[in-house]
């Protein structure tokens, strides 16, 4: 599809370490927020963003998932 809409150079790159610390980040900032969270929204919301993030890290971990970077460049 890539090379179809007229970009070559296609490199597809590894970023799960770098998306882990994202997560993590990710997963703070919502701890912090619980109260407002549950409050404003709901504890199942929160609970369930929670669980889903910390699926998603042990999945990176155990190599089922990976968070890939594409990089290309237009033709010129």
């Amino acid at each position: 599809v890539l090379r179809d809409a007229g970009f070559d150079n296609i490199e597809f790159r590894d970023d799960s370490k770098i998306f882990l610390g994202y997560i993590n980040t990710f997963l703070n900032k919502l701890t912090r927020s619980r109260k407002q969270i549950e409050q404003q929204y709901s504890k199942e919301l929160f609970t369930g963003m929670r669980r889903n993030h910390e699926e998603l890290i042990e999945k990176i971990n155990r190599k089922e998932k990976f968070a890939v970077r594409i990089a290309a460049r237009k033709k010129a």
